[in-house]
């Protein structure tokens, strides 16, 4: 138990996940396997169990495979494999759930020896609906394979359960369908709405009868005056080299990169943005606070190779109100049918 928690009432209950997409950068520069994943990760490490917190990682199983796959002939890439291993086996084992997380692109990244980074330019397969059936046979397979490979042999009864789209191009859901049911995935993370978690069928809508559970992305709307400052806020930490600490490169904005994560835009302004542990800043604490005081069940997302020590900080400051005022349940099990 959190020290200083106080006996709480129902009314001041709340039902808070906490999800991470543990991944390279999905560019013309991957990034390094210990700048973009394993340091920031075991930062978090270190922050969740302070909490007692049982998170969601979702591994990016595409790069898994190919790392697995290089590094049967490079040295350094036989490392990183070794090191990711070791840190999916401690998440299992601090009692965290892992789950796939599928970017179709990886099948055509170019490895960079000489960096041991990895180019993913070829974007002809970053959507999983431009697969034909045998790749998207294989991602799946390979995908439910390599993590019963790192996971059963210290975690004997798991199963991948739990699902994130890259991204989050969970639609049409008629492309999934056949591979949730064969490989017995039955709970979704990927829709962006302010809403509870509830049962669905094929077709993504809420039906109490229907097979799957989706477990949405919360939506924080912030003020416009809360928005402005926080761009001067981003530009102190920029000069102040406060930043994220990945070092590669992202996909294009537009065709191919999903533009949802970015907090500093007009739309957003009025609709809000995703509750991302990214975006979250001392502009936008109160704004995240508000959000759960007025909401049963929130999601976070967060990419630990855009984390900075700003975020990590102001992260800390969030959990240290909400966990003081708030009995917050983290296990996503217990959260269907909450509101």
């Amino acid at each position: 138990m959190y020290p200083g928690k106080m006996n709480k009432t129902k009314s001041t209950r709340r039902n808070v996940i906490f999800s991470f997409d543990y991944e390279l950068y999905l560019g013309a520069k991957s990034g390094s396997t210990d700048n973009c994943v394993l340091k920031p990760v075991s930062e978090l490490i270190r922050i969740l169990g302070r909490y007692k917190v049982r998170a969601v990682f979702f591994i990016d199983t595409t790069w898994l495979i190919k790392l697995k796959e290089i590094s049967s002939r490079s040295k350094k890439a036989e490392t990183d494999f070794y090191n990711v291993v070791s840190q999916i086996r401690e998440l299992v084992k601090a009692g965290h759930y892992l789950f796939p997380h599928l970017h179709p692109h990886w099948l055509n990244a170019c490895y960079l020896e000489d960096v041991n980074q990895w180019r993913l330019t070829d974007y002809s397969k970053y959507h999983f609906h431009s697969l034909n059936m045998e790749e998207r046979e294989f991602l799946f397979s390979s995908s439910v394979a390599i993590l019963n490979e790192i996971i059963v042999p210290i975690q004997p009864d798991y199963r991948p359960t739990g699902y994130r789209a890259g991204g989050w191009s969970i639609e049409p859901f008629s492309d999934f369908e056949p591979f949730f049911r064969k490989y017995g995935i039955i709970n979704d993370f990927s829709k962006i709405e302010n809403c509870t978690p509830y049962p669905f069928s094929g077709n993504l809508m809420k039906d109490n009868r229907g097979e799957f559970a989706e477990f949405p992305i919360s939506k924080v709307k912030l003020p416009i005056i809360n928005e402005y400052l926080n761009r001067l806020l981003l530009k102190y930490l920029w000069i102040m080299n406060d930043r994220g600490t990945g070092d590669g490169k992202g996909a294009p904005e537009g065709k191919y990169q999903s533009n949802k994560l970015q907090g500093n835009n007009e739309t957003n302004m009025q609709q809000g943005e995703m509750a991302a542990i990214e975006l979250l800043t001392r502009a936008k604490l109160h704004a995240y606070l508000k959000y759960l005081k007025s909401n049963p069940y929130m999601q976070f997302i967060a990419h630990p190779k855009m984390l900075s020590r700003h975020n990590l900080n102001v992260f800390q400051l969030w959990m240290n109100s909400a966990f003081h005022r708030f009995d917050i349940e983290t296990d996503f099990m217990k959260m269907l049918n909450v509101g």
